[in-house]
């Protein structure tokens, strides 16, 4: 009976074994034909026989076969998992779901680590979102400085830097370089050339310009036998520059398409197409037609009287006309100046406002100084422009170091436009210059003037001399040259950076810098 109970055992034994056996035969049998391919192989090699060759070929076969599968269920698994993301990407950006596209997003760029467009969405949802830092390293590795990259990245850089107020010269190295990258991985892409004509034209080089421009509305590169909608702002600028280069045919043939363009436009969308309305008074502007530019824009308010963007226009085109009244003589001092004083009221930052009223005052075909001062007086006692009558009254009386007078003025400025640059600019200024000096208020107008135009030379001079003045040195430094790489330098800047530098034992740019200010007082 024991060796009954043992046979049995034994049995038992055997029948639990089995199944772990075969399935360990199983793992192993892979690697029991790999090693038999091999043998066979070295059979073949030593002995020349085929046989050992044919006999290896099932088992060549079935290891390719299986490494095929293991390859082709990765990647194929990735590819499938990665379109899945990208569909449910687009479904969230459908839904207004920003964050869960981003997210999405993110998903497929793991998994295709060399997508371009995917790189691209997540670098403009990153900037929507302000996550700047984010979609600054995106940006960068998708469109390089040196060397050609991912084409719309690279459309996104230059128009980034056209947007700036005031183009330096090194961003204008940096869009051109960017744009050409453009129209060399695409040399007919319209929009390409629109941006490098612009970006000519901003800095005043005509001929280049207006090669670019006829290029972005050929019609070889448009596919159209007319510009599309988003290249028509072309056709206005590039007569501009015909008209500067003295080709005054070509530019009214190009401004009369785009006045036809552009009032098309308008009739389709009165209430909704601002930029087009903007457009087509600067096109009547340029044909001369001033009150029908003044009408447009006039139509525009009265639909929209709150539009930002449209009471700038009105301000640009108010300036524009007074100059033109200037120049041809077909307009009194008093319409000029009605013309600036609307053009303050609709936009109280716009540089250009004050410098034409000083050219309207010291017009040779009026009187001397004497005169210029009682028009303005008549302004004010007679409530015509007060604040802008003012303000030069104040820069006037300054300029002669009356300083009662010029303390009076120009907080009568400040008191009817308290958030216009030019007047805080100059207030501040004043009382910086002032004896005694308020530095700290002075501080704090040019501060929130800076607030709103962060990259105006003009008042980054000004900070940087009240920080002269403080003895901080540093921040003085740091606005004073960003103040020399965006206009034509004033011995007063080279002035105030020479004393900086001495403060801090710089010999050799203080030395540099007063010799730069004796040859800019040279100039003027």
């Amino acid at each position: 009976m024991f060796r009954s109970l043992r046979y049995n055992f034994h049995r038992l034994i055997a029948a639990l074994l089995r199944g772990p056996r075969a399935i360990l035969q199983l793992l192993m049998s892979p690697f029991v034909w790999f090693g038999g391919l091999l043998r066979d192989i070295a059979n073949w090699w030593s002995r020349r026989e085929m046989r050992y060759l044919i006999r290896g070929l099932p088992s060549v076969f079935v290891f390719s076969f299986a490494a095929y599968l293991v390859v082709a269920c990765r990647f194929g698994s990735d590819a499938t998992l990665a379109q899945t993301y990208l569909s449910a990407a687009r479904q969230a950006e459908a839904a207004n779901s920003p964050a869960a596209a981003a997210l999405l997003l993110e998903r497929v760029a793991t998994l295709r680590h060399d997508d371009q467009e995917t790189l691209f969405e997540l670098a403009v949802m990153a900037q929507q979102a302000g996550d700047q830092e984010r979609a600054a390293v995106l940006i960068q590795k998708l469109a390089p400085d040196e060397g050609h990259g991912y084409l719309p990245a690279h459309l996104q850089v230059a128009r980034y830097y056209l947007a700036r107020q005031h183009l330096s010269e090194e961003n204008y190295r940096r869009a051109e370089r960017h744009l050409k990258h453009v129209l060399t991985i695409a040399p007919n892409h319209a929009f390409g050339n629109a941006l490098l004509g612009q970006l000519y034209f901003m800095r005043g080089v005509w001929t280049p310009a207006i090669q670019h421009f006829e290029a972005a509305i050929d019609p070889v590169a448009t596919d159209n036998a007319e510009p599309p909608a988003e290249l028509q702002f072309v056709l206005l600028l590039l007569a501009k520059a015909h008209a500067l280069n003295n080709n005054q045919v070509r530019a009214e043939q190009l401004a009369s398409d785009a006045r036809s363009y552009f009032a098309a436009r308008v009739d389709a969308d009165p209430d909704g197409d601002i930029q087009s309305r903007i457009i087509l008074a600067d096109t009547c502007l340029f044909l001369e037609q001033y009150q029908a530019a003044s009408d447009y824009l006039a139509d525009g308010l009265a639909l929209r009287p709150d539009d930002r963007e449209l009471k700038a226009a009105v301000a640009r085109f108010n300036v524009s006309w007074a100059y033109a009244m200037q120049q041809s003589g077909s307009g009194t001092r008093e319409q000029q100046f009605e013309r600036l004083s609307t053009a303050l009221l609709m936009d109280p930052n716009y540089a250009l406002i004050y410098d034409r009223m000083m050219q309207i005052l010291t017009d040779e075909q009026h009187d001397t100084a004497a005169a210029a001062r009682q028009f303005l007086l008549d302004n004010v006692t007679s409530g015509r422009s007060i604040a802008l009558s003012h303000l030069l009254l104040g820069s006037v009386a300054f300029g002669q170091n009356d300083l009662a007078a010029a303390a009076y003025h120009l907080e009568r400025a400040h008191a009817e436009l308290p958030n216009a640059d030019v007047v805080q600019n100059n207030l501040a200024w004043f009382l910086a210059f002032n004896d005694p000096p308020d530095l700290e208020r002075a501080l704090l107008l040019i501060d929130n003037v800076i607030s709103r135009s962060p990259e105006d030379p003009r008042f980054l001079d000004t900070r940087g001399q009240i920080y002269t003045k403080l003895e901080r040195w540093d921040e003085a430094i740091s606005d004073l040259e960003r103040a020399l790489g965006q206009s034509v330098a004033e011995p007063e800047t080279h002035l105030a950076l020479a004393t900086c530098y001495a403060a801090k034992g710089m010999t050799d740019f203080a030395d540099r810098h007063r010799s730069l200010a004796e040859t800019a007082a040279v100039s003027q």
